[in-house]
């Protein structure tokens, strides 16, 4: 039997990636990086982050095909949560300094890795009211103030 899936296990996978490799790759602090939402599709896995800088903040989004659960010969096993994070950031943040690229001081506007699609939401505003709809979005509580 499948297990379900998590958008706060993904957020935990993605938001340990975040603090622990974007900080060194793109000169910022781990404190001035924050995942603020997760969600999928039937296809797919969404996490939008925010980089604050001196020039204010900046909101990225990155699209993750899902990818399932493994286990291992020993009988351990990963999670497809953990999976579909590790996979994804290797393929599309690991090594690229994106930091000094983004649009700071956009009001919410997410600038989405491999750009933007018609189905992404283009504002973070945009979640919120996904989110209040009924969405099954995981909005931690993370803020930079």
């Amino acid at each position: 039997m499948a297990e379900a899936w998590s958008s706060e296990i993904f957020y935990q996978e993605i938001r340990h990636l975040l603090k622990r490799y974007f900080p060194s790759e793109n000169c910022v602090s781990p404190d001035d990086v924050e995942v603020r939402a997760t969600w999928k599709t039937s296809k797919y896995a969404y996490c939008v982050f925010s980089v604050k800088s001196a020039q204010g903040l900046a909101y990225v989004g990155m699209e993750f095909a899902l990818i399932p659960r493994h286990t291992l010969e020993s009988g351990e096993s990963y999670s497809s949560e953990g999976r579909t994070a590790v996979t994804g950031w290797g393929d599309q943040l690991a090594g690229n300094a994106v930091a000094p690229y983004l649009d700071y001081g956009s009001d919410d506007k997410i600038e989405w890795i491999g750009g933007e699609r018609d189905y992404d939401p283009k504002h973070f505003a945009e979640l919120e009211k996904m989110k209040s709809e009924g969405a099954d979005i995981y909005l931690p509580l993370a803020t930079h103030d």
